[in-house]
């Protein structure tokens, strides 16, 4: 099927009245309508909203009209959630009410690999064209923009962001705007395209390469169907920071992505030689691609990447120079300077040492923490400060002290902020979850990022130092 040269999807985003298609009253019957058109409520779109299903009655309030045809308006945009069979028919009536596009969460088509199933993905997209319709998907999620209050998840962030994610897979999408927001990491948008029947990730990187609100470019991606405009557009897009997780780089991997959406995944090195060629840094997972999106949307500094490492526990401090010494970081001693503003913070307590790592003990007075963050950051020799915090086992007075003094972060001045990551391990109990909450709500007023793995941090430093250091020099090859 060939592709049209990618048109301005800006349309997609702002939407004034969407039609929902397969909601059903009943909890045992079309559980996908009601799980889109619920995400769409709960975070509140303020457009007009149209259940769609067989049975008479309403939903959350609003009527269920039983065809498009019968809704009393026009509709920008028609998510679908029926049988792939019915959905050309469904595309006929979408046309008939003027709809410029439609987001299929149906499954069904060429991912199944049959020449009936081809076929009728192929009517349905010629189809479209023809009437001037964009089709997304299809077997995707669709899509999340928190300014215009769309998503196709229950209680997801209405907060706006400037990291932009193109995901072929639903799932790894959901992951990435469901784990995101509680680290710290906002979206612009997120489009899940699943089958890239018409609307594909050509079309997607090269938008998100032109749009204004997106900083960062994430893409989860197992195939393409035109490798030379891809990598087109991969250089395009790679202008701004831009993060890709290759899926189905191994045999096995191959064969899950042609049975997952269709996709012809290609060789591994391939991909990684073409990735590397654009200017782009590939992950292997999407929490890598969380860590590394965290440190370009918070800018951390990187130029050195020199670390100064503090937290609760001696021992932990260790491990965590350990793992910053094995991914070739810095953890340099403090200077003399630095070692004297500490001194005098903390006084003469027997057994303490400024050195770097540093273990900071319980102390009543309240902005403690603050006052050590800003002498660690008081001069130039340290570019950001990882914080770790060990919730496991901790007696109440430590516990006490996590409370009370990352609530204070938020009264840091911007420089000293923006050089903070905090790690929170050793989450085990009921309790440490709910303290970890605690803290990722106070972190997210402060606007510092969130990580939970030592190693993963370490890796996303390093890539991080990396990809500016190649960017200053001029190369990204």
């Amino acid at each position: 099927m060939n592709q049209p040269k990618a048109l301005d999807l800006e349309f997609l985003f702002h939407p004034q009245s969407i039609a929902v298609v397969g909601v059903s009253t009943q909890q045992d019957k079309a559980a996908g309508g009601r799980w889109l058109l619920n995400s769409l409520l709960t975070i509140k779109y303020p457009g007009r909203l149209y259940p769609v299903g067989s049975e008479a009655g309403e939903y959350a309030g609003l009527k269920i009209y039983s065809s498009l045809r019968d809704i009393p308006d026009r509709l920008d945009h028609i998510i679908v959630a029926i049988p792939a069979a019915a959905t050309l028919q469904l595309a006929r009536d979408a046309a008939a009410k003027g709809a410029k596009s439609m987001h299929l969460f149906t499954a069904g088509f060429s991912e199944l690999g049959g020449e009936a199933e081809v076929r009728m993905e192929k009517e349905l997209v010629e189809f479209m064209r023809a009437n001037g319709m964009r089709l997304l998907g299809p077997n995707c999620m669709g899509i999340y923009r928190p300014a215009s209050r769309m998503a196709f998840l229950e209680n997801i962030s209405p907060t706006p962001g400037n990291f932009g994610l193109l995901s072929q897979s639903g799932g790894n999408g959901m992951k990435a705007i469901s784990l995101g927001p509680r680290r710290g990491l906002f979206f612009s948008k997120a489009v899940s395209y699943g089958n890239a029947a018409d609307i594909n990730e050509i079309d997607l990187l090269e938008y998100f390469a032109d749009d204004p609100e997106t900083k960062v470019i994430g893409v989860y991606i197992e195939g393409t169907r035109d490798g030379r405009r891809f990598a087109a557009a991969l250089q395009k897009a790679a202008q701004k920071p831009l993060i890709v997780y290759k899926g189905g780089k191994t045999e096995v991997g191959r064969n899950a992505t042609l049975s997952h959406t269709g996709s012809l995944a290609g060789a591994g090195p391939v991909w990684s030689g073409l990735i590397k060629q654009a200017g782009g840094i590939e992950v292997n997972d999407m929490d890598e691609m969380i860590d590394l999106a965290l440190l370009f949307t918070h800018r951390v500094p990187s130029q050195r990447m020199n670390t100064a490492i503090i937290g609760l526990g001696g021992g932990a401090g260790v491990l965590m120079a350990d793992t910053w010494g094995r991914a070739g970081l810095n953890v340099p001693l403090f200077s003399p300077e630095v070692r004297g503003r500490l001194q005098q913070i903390y006084g003469s307590e027997a057994g303490r040492s400024f050195r770097n790592p540093i273990d900071v003990v319980p102390f009543d007075r309240r902005n403690i923490l603050n006052q050590t963050l800003e002498a660690i950051t008081g001069g130039s020799e340290i570019d950001c400060v990882l914080l770790h915090l060990a919730l496991v086992f901790a007696p109440e007075t430590i516990r006490e002290f996590i409370r009370n003094h990352m609530a204070t972060l938020v009264e840091l001045p911007q420089s000293v902020r923006r050089r903070i990551l905090v790690l929170l391990h050793e989450i085990v109990t009921e309790d440490d979850r709910h303290l970890a909450t605690e803290v990722e709500e106070s972190c997210h007023r402060a606007g510092i990022p969130i990580f939970y793995s030592a190693s993963g941090t370490a890796l996303a430093l390093t890539r991080y130092l990396q990809y500016h250091q190649n960017h200053k020099s001029g190369d990204c090859r």
